[in-house]
């Protein structure tokens, strides 16, 4: 695991959960053009931990997820989180494609099953540009304007009380 703490501030963050994914060579060099696309990159060898982080740490804020799984631990997962709403895409990332197209069938968040590193990033950076995570991040600005402004109106009629 990424074993930094750092606070996110960026409203999209990038989940990447691979046995490999800071032991591989390619996997190292590829997270620099990762980041490139999006900023906050989480990196994750361990399930649970990366179930953790994203269902206790990240649950009540307002960032949202594209995960990118290993095909074997995508097994292990994809069914814990794939219904949290903050969860935006899931790309799986493997070297047997039609094993885990029963996957990308049963949850509607697998964009992809990629099987090279060039290909997931290009994927994850047409995703980005296609709108989808601009839209979701919207709703969830309008969302939390219109909390604000109630929170303000019930402030404001307690001050008219006194």
């Amino acid at each position: 695991m990424d074993s930094s703490e750092d606070v996110n501030l960026e409203l999209l963050t990038l989940i990447w959960l691979d046995n490999n994914v800071n032991t591989d060579k390619d996997n190292v060099e590829f997270q620099d053009k990762f980041r490139s696309s999006i900023n906050y990159l989480r990196t994750f060898d361990n399930c649970s931990e990366c179930e953790d982080y994203i269902i206790n740490k990240i649950n009540n804020k307002q960032e949202n997820i594209i995960l990118i799984v290993s095909g074997r631990l995508a097994e292990q997962i994809i069914h814990k989180i794939h219904h949290l709403k903050h969860i935006l895409a899931i790309f799986i990332f493997c070297f047997n494609k039609d094993r885990y197209e029963s996957l990308a069938t049963q949850f509607k968040k697998i964009r992809r099953i990629c099987t090279g590193l060039t290909t997931l990033l290009n994927e994850i950076n047409d995703y980005k540009k296609s709108g989808l995570c601009q839209i979701n991040e919207s709703i969830e600005i309008i969302l939390n304007e219109n909390k604000l402004f109630e929170f303000l109106l019930e402030i404001k009629i307690i001050s008219n009380r006194f």
